[in-house]
């Protein structure tokens, strides 16, 4: 008997705000019936907003910098564990990249202890979004010997036209003379 009453009741609400809400074109103002433009929108208006070809170009730029970070955070955490084979996989031909790029970083791991950090990903070039990231970083290492390092620099991501996966393509990162 609860159960019927109950959905009885979940009806008769239902079937009132489905009436409440709903607005035929004769009860809206000849303005309203038309397109709305969501700049100028009141919050009578119940036209949904567009997205502008800018706000999407704007979400996809950010999205394709937080991959690009996501790749190098992905590569140095690799790295630092000495999970050379995972770490290599994400340069663009597969392989170790020079040790001169990384400033003698990967003679240092795996660490005792690795922080990573980076400033905000720069897009480089003109194209929206960015086909090519650079990403700033700062490292902190304990090595294996107890001494503390630090290095500086960035890692370059490119994304592949055709696949559209992200790769890292160059790197400066130097050790930093104060050593802490």
């Amino acid at each position: 008997m609860k159960r019927w009453l109950a959905l009885g009741v979940v009806v008769l609400l239902g079937g009132w705000l489905v009436h409440s809400c709903r607005e035929t074109d004769d009860e809206l103002p000849a303005t309203r019936a038309a397109s709305v433009d969501p700049l100028q929108a009141t919050p009578g208006d119940r036209a949904l907003p567009r997205i502008s070809s800018a706000s999407s170009a704007s979400i996809e730029s950010t999205q394709a910098l937080a991959e690009a970070a996501d790749l190098v955070q992905k590569y140095l955490q690799a790295a630092g564990a000495a999970r050379w084979d995972e770490a290599n996989a994400l340069w663009r031909d597969g392989r170790a990249p020079d040790d001169r790029v990384e400033g003698g970083l990967r003679a240092l791991l795996p660490a005792a202890a690795f922080r990573i950090g980076s400033d905000a990903p720069e897009p480089l070039g003109e194209a929206v979004p960015p086909e090519r990231v650079r990403v700033p970083v700062q490292l902190r290492l304990t090595g294996t010997d107890g001494h503390f390092y630090r290095y500086t620099g960035h890692y370059t991501v490119r994304r592949d036209p055709v696949t559209r996966a992200w790769s890292i393509v160059e790197a400066s990162v130097s050790a930093a003379l104060d050593g802490r």
